[in-house]
């Protein structure tokens, strides 16, 4: 038999009357406590809510929450280590960067490569020039060898030195 919603006030009264004469600081007292109005909310609303049903809501809230806490933590000293690990790559790779001047030191250095290819071409050219009657003999074809190999540098030192003055 289901009670009727008058035959639950009247039963809530009667546990409320009893709790009651027990005194304020009685056990059951304490143990009801916002527990009549929860009752009388029940009864008025149709519903079925508890404090027990509360308790267990919150509690497993705090350890989803307590949950979430620990991984952001994990997180965080995740990724302190990664950031300590960049600072140190960082660091080192500072080391390796070239500083104001180098560049321009860098420039004269390929500028002084330069003008020696251009001294080694006009060099085997001379020397060329002075055996072209015998285009087979050793000096002829080393000079034609060493004037080749000082123009690919002389071009190679141009294009390197282009590349650096545009970095300026």
């Amino acid at each position: 038999m289901i009670a009727t919603k008058e035959q639950e006030r009247k039963a809530l009264e009667k546990i409320r009357k009893i709790v009651d004469e027990l005194g304020e600081g009685s056990y059951l007292a304490m143990a009801f406590e916002g527990c009549f109005e929860d009752a009388e909310e029940n009864i008025a609303n149709d519903a079925g809510c508890s404090w027990k049903q509360r308790a267990e809501h919150y509690l497993n809230e705090g350890v989803a929450e307590h949950q979430v806490v620990l991984q952001l933590q994990s997180d965080k000293e995740a990724l302190a280590l990664q950031l300590k690990a960049s600072e140190d790559r960082a660091f080192a790779l500072e080391s390796h960067v070239p500083e104001v001047g180098d560049l321009e030191t860098c420039i004269q250095l390929v500028s002084s490569a330069i003008d020696q290819s251009s001294l080694d071409m006009a060099a085997n050219a001379e020397i060329i020039v002075a055996n072209a009657e015998d285009p087979g003999s050793a000096l002829f074809v080393d000079a034609v060898r060493m004037h080749r190999q000082a123009e690919k540098q002389c071009t190679r030192f141009l294009g390197l030195k282009e590349r650096l003055e545009h970095l300026k």
